[in-house]
């Protein structure tokens, strides 16, 4: 009822769209976010495509989940629920050609940023590019020494190309924080 009040109250609409996906029915909450997309100011552009990513990754279309985060980081570079989810949505994507290209446009953008770093990181470990993961991954953990799940990383890749001491080495550092 209360939308027929205000039928163009984002709130309204935002919480129909939640409901939908709550009851499998993405196709109707995408259409809903959609339509909403044409009409809400820029203020509201983030927030509505972090609700189509959920929508996105509920309904298990990932590729569409990467390509939202994506835009919402061009609507707002800087966005870090956008940034800490674009790592996990590389990765179910498979999306990692791409995310090296935002990452790399990010680390510009954002060069002390470790979250930027990771998810380049990231994204060059699924391009089989384990030297250049390392690196990044370097960075954001000189960027952030706190950052366990960094150093975990971190001797997985120096695992995977034979450099064990190295990986005990991150691993020593990582028990120590």
């Amino acid at each position: 009822k209360a939308e027929l009040y205000d039928p163009s109250e984002s709130g309204i609409q935002f919480l129909r769209a939640e409901i939908y996906t709550f009851q499998s029915q993405y196709d109707k909450a995408i259409a809903i976010l959609k339509e909403m997309k044409i009409h809400i100011g820029q203020e509201e552009q983030e927030e509505l495509l972090l609700q189509m990513g959920d929508v996105y990754e509920e309904w298990e279309k990932y590729k569409l989940l990467f390509e939202c985060l994506n835009e919402c980081l061009s609507v707002n570079f800087s966005n870090e629920e956008a940034l800490n989810r674009l790592g996990y949505a590389t990765e179910l994507s498979g999306m990692f050609e791409e995310s090296v290209k935002l990452s790399l446009k990010l680390t510009d953008l954002l060069p002390f940023n470790h979250t930027v770093w990771y998810n380049l990181s990231l994204a060059y470990s699924g391009m089989g590019l384990i030297e250049k993961a390392i690196e990044a991954m370097e960075y954001a953990i000189a960027i952030d020494d706190k950052l366990d799940y960094a150093y975990r990383e971190l001797a997985s890749f120096n695992m995977e190309i034979g450099r064990y001491d190295m990986a005990m080495e991150a691993i020593i550092d990582f028990t120590d924080l």
